[in-house]
């Protein structure tokens, strides 16, 4: 985050910037499979000690009714609702995107497919090779916005947000 902030978060080079987080993704996931064990010099010798077996008594009868917590099976537990959650979040999504395409008129052009949206209020986005404008865009931001739009789809953008998507839901304990 800290290189990020101090040499990308300005950048205008937005394929360096693609680049960075991708690598930072593939080591963060790479990286706690790594193991580097440090050699230690022959000369230096650890002491060690040995303490004799230690024999725990219970002072009072233990009842076999008792119910008793266990904390990390409850926190599982409670992760992986959390990530169910977030994953039929993700799916819905995912659905809700095909749906819409769906009941849209479209237009297949060489590379991709145009698909005007009746919404009024609805931003472009791309989602693989589908482009999605506003039905009643004007006809010179209609062509800025498919110009931007197809450099997300030449350039896979959708996957990057998938790929972001799923470790988000999969590791949401954890926001770095």
């Amino acid at each position: 985050y800290v290189i990020y902030v101090a040499f990308l978060k300005k950048d205008t080079f937005l394929t360096l910037r693609r680049f960075y987080f991708l690598s930072a993704i593939l080591f963060s996931l790479a990286y706690p499979a790594i193991n580097i064990e440090l050699a230690i010099p022959q000369s230096t010798q650890i002491p060690a000690y040995w303490l004799s077996d230690i024999v725990l008594v219970a002072n009072e009868p233990i009842e076999g009714s008792k119910v008793t917590f266990d904390i990390h099976a409850i926190m599982l537990g409670f992760s992986l609702i959390v990530t169910l959650c977030l994953l039929v979040k993700f799916i819905f999504q995912v659905t809700s995107i095909v749906k819409l395409k769906n009941r849209s008129t479209s237009i297949q052009m060489n590379s991709y497919c145009l698909i005007k949206l009746v919404d009024k209020d609805a931003l472009p986005f791309s989602f693989f090779r589908w482009i999605f404008i506003n039905s009643d865009i004007e006809e010179q931001k209609l062509n800025e916005v498919i110009v931007h739009e197809r450099i997300h789809v030449s350039q896979y953008h959708s996957v990057d947000v998938l790929l972001a998507e799923i470790l988000c839901t999969v590791f949401w304990w954890n926001p770095i």
